[in-house]
C-alpha cells in the first residue's frame, strides 16, 4: 500500500490543522450566507423585469444559488464544529469516524458549488436572447398595455436607454394608441399602423438644456437650431445592451464569489483528508498523540498487493516435471 503525497503530521500539526479548518469553515459559512442574499437579490431584480423577458425561467439560477448557499452555510457550520471537537483528544475517539463521511459530503457539495458558479457565467447568454425577444414583444404592446408601458418607461429612465438596440427601434413600432391620433395623423397610417420617426418621452436625456425632441426626430427642418446627428436629445444606447451590461457585471461578480468558495472548499477537502488519514494511522499504530502519516490517496489496495506478493512467491517456486 503506497500513499500518494504522504506527509508526516505530528499531534501539534493536527491541532493547528483543526484550528485552520475551523477558521476556513466559518469563512465559507459567511460566503454561503452572501450567496443566499445574492440569490434573493437576483430573483427580485429579474422579477421586476419579468414582462420584458421572453422564454427565460428566472427562478432557476436564483433558487439554485439560494439552495447552494444555504446548504454551504449549514455544512460549513457543522464542519467547523466537527473540526473544533476533533482537536480535543478526549473526544476524537468518538468523532473520528465522522470525518470520512463528511469528506464525501464536501465532495458532493463542491461539485454543486462549481455547477452554480458555471451557471452564473452561462446565464448571460440566455438573458441576451430573452431580453431581445422580450423587449421586442413589449414594445409592440406599449400602446395597449398600461403595465408594460409603465415598465418600459421606467426602464428607459432608470437605465438611460431607448428602444431595444437603439432609439430607432421605436420608428418601426406604433407606440401611440390609435385613439390618440388626430384625423390628419390617422389618415397617414399605412397597413393599419402609424409609423414615424417618434419615440416615447421616457427616451429623453435628463441633462439636456433645450426641450426634448422626440417627435420627428430625424426631421431637422421642423426644429429650430437642431441637427439630430450632432444634438440628439434622446438616449442612443439600447435597453438590451444596457440591461446586459447591468446583469453581466453582477453575474460575473457572483460567479467569481462562487468560484472563490469552490477554491476554499477544495482547500478544506485537501487539509481535512490529511487530518483524517493522519488520525486514522495514529490510531492504527496505537499512538493517538504520536506522529503519523497523512495522505491524499492510496494508489493500490492492500488486498491487491497481497495477491501480487503471493503471485510473486508462486513464480519463485521450483517447477517439477513429471518424470517417467
Amino acid at each position: 500500500m503506497a500513499p500518494i503525497v504522504p506527509v508526516q503530521i505530528s499531534e501539534t500539526a493536527r491541532q493547528r490543522l483543526c484550528t485552520g479548518l475551523w477558521i476556513v469553515h466559518w469563512i465559507c459559512a459567511i460566503y454561503g450566507l452572501t450567496i443566499v442574499s445574492i440569490g434573493v437579490y437576483i430573483r427580485i431584480r429579474i422579477q421586476d423585469k419579468v414582462k420584458l423577458i421572453e422564454g427565460y425561467d428566472g427562478n432557476t439560477l436564483p433558487l439554485m444559488l439560494i439552495a447552494v448557499g444555504f446548504i454551504t452555510t449549514v455544512v460549513d457550520l457543522a464542519g467547523g464544529k466537527l473540526c473544533d471537537s476533533v482537536a480535543n483528544i478526549n473526544r476524537r475517539q468518538k468523532l473520528k469516524s465522522l470525518l470520512l463521511p463528511y469528506l464525501l459530503l464536501l465532495l458532493v457539495l463542491n461539485a454543486c458549488i462549481f455547477i452554480a458558479g458555471c451557471m452564473c457565467f452561462v446565464h448571460r447568454f440566455h438573458l441576451h436572447d430573452s431580453f431581445n425577444r422580450g423587449l421586442t414583444k413589449a414594445m409592440k404592446h406599449y400602446k395597449s398595455n398600461e403595465t408594460v408601458k409603465y415598465e418600459i418607461n421606467q426602464l428607459q429612465v432608470d437605465f438611460e436607454c431607448c428602444g431595444n438596440n437603439g432609439y430607432e427601434d421605436w420608428f418601426a413600432v406604433q407606440w401611440i394608441g390609435t385613439e390618440y391620433l388626430s384625423e390628419d395623423l390617422a389618415s397617414k397610417m399605412t397597413g393599419g399602423l402609424y409609423l414615424n420617426d417618434d419615440a416615447p418621452f421616457s427616451c429623453c436625456k435628463a441633462d439636456q438644456l433645450r426641450p426634448c425632441i422626440h417627435h420627428h426626430v430625424h426631421d431637422n427642418d421642423r426644429h429650430y437650431n437642431y441637427d439630430y446627428r450632432e444634438s440628439l436629445t434622446l438616449y442612443q444606447k439600447g435597453c438590451k445592451p444596457a440591461l446586459m451590461e447591468y446583469f453581466t457585471t453582477r453575474l460575473n461578480r457572483i460567479g467569481g464569489i462562487t468560484m472563490l468558495i469552490f477554491i476554499l472548499q477544495a482547500v478544506i477537502f485537501v487539509l481535512l483528508r490529511y487530518l483524517q488519514t493522519s488520525i486514522q494511522n495514529a490510531y492504527k499504530a496505537k499512538d493517538e498523540e504520536g506522529t503519523s502519516t497523512g495522505w491524499l490517496l492510496e494508489n493500490k489496495k492492500e488486498g491487491d498487493e497481497e495477491k501480487s506478493d503471493k503471485d510473486d512467491d508462486k513464480d519463485d517456486e521450483p517447477v517439477y516435471e513429471n518424470l517417467p
